[in-house]
């Protein structure tokens, strides 16, 4: 079957080579013009505040707090509240950051990764609106209360993020790092024009199941209410593209994702949920 699949793909992109091509033009478009203005100077940010001390600040001041409403390790509590920020895939990487100090175990990283995909709150507002960023905020949210019994985190006793900073290597790794999301998008967004129904509502959901960024453009021109149907569920579900960068940033450590695709699911039904109330209470 995977040889099947394969071999389709590859007649598709020998047949319709102007459309992938146009695709890569857009998806590279998409990321010079969109992301990377807005990721990289956050990621170099973020870098600069696990160096500075101010993580140990904040995980001081919210971490007992957070701890006890999540059930989550204090140095996750701070992924947690960066991640409102910086968004994904910054949440994922100072994961790893915070797994490679013995600081968090493979439940910490499963649990608060499971309740904080959040996206660049710039990026939202700008194409989907102030009530879906706290839509989405308020579902990840609940989600990481309502499950917050399911993994236990680790007992590991408080001491100080100490992680160097240096801005030679945080550029290189976080440009190989928006490559890599580079890469993904293109992938996806590609496969996306090739998957082409004649059906436009249907285009839209699968382009905004492969990768995130294109399904929120995509619905743009929709009517309101589904525009905001569809950006909810595209958000919760954090899109294909959006688990492959995650998984390529964890990729050395061996975690089971069963619970992040539950937590997904769970997500998406409350955002929804929320979305109804809100504009029932609106109308």
């Amino acid at each position: 079957m995977r040889k099947i699949i394969i071999l389709i793909l590859f007649i598709c992109f020998f047949l319709k080579r102007e459309t992938v091509i146009l695709s890569g033009i857009t998806a590279l478009n998409t990321w010079s013009t969109t992301l990377f203005p807005l990721l990289f100077p956050a990621f170099i940010v973020n870098d600069l505040i696990l160096s500075s001390g101010i993580a140990n600040d904040i995980i001081f001041i919210f971490g007992p707090l957070l701890t006890k409403f999540f059930n989550i390790s204090p140095y996750g509590a701070y992924v947690l509240l960066i991640s409102f920020i910086s968004g994904t895939p910054t949440n994922a990487k100072n994961l790893k950051a915070l797994y490679a100090q013995h600081l968090i175990d493979k439940n910490d990283i499963v649990k608060i990764l499971s309740c904080s995909i959040f996206f660049n709150p710039f990026l939202i507002i700008t194409l989907c609106g102030w009530h879906i960023l706290i839509i989405l905020w308020l579902s990840n949210l609940l989600t990481g209360f309502i499950m917050r019994h399911v993994l236990e985190p680790s007992k590991v006793p408080y001491q100080k993020i100490k992680i160097p900073f240096n801005l030679s290597t945080s550029i290189e790794s976080n440009i190989d790092l928006l490559l890599m999301i580079l890469g993904n998008m293109t992938v996806f967004m590609v496969l996306s024009s090739l998957i082409h129904t004649p059906y436009p509502l249907i285009n839209t959901l699968i382009t905004g199941f492969l990768e995130v960024t294109s399904g929120l453009k995509a619905t743009l021109k929709l009517p309101i209410l589904i525009k905001d149907l569809f950006n909810i569920i595209f958000l919760s579900l954090g899109s294909i593209s959006i688990f492959m960068q995650i998984k390529s940033i964890l990729n050395d450590i061996d975690i089971s994702y069963r619970y992040f695709y539950i937590s997904r699911l769970l997500c998406t039904f409350i955002g929804v949920t929320i979305l109804v109330l809100y504009r029932i209470l609106t109308y």
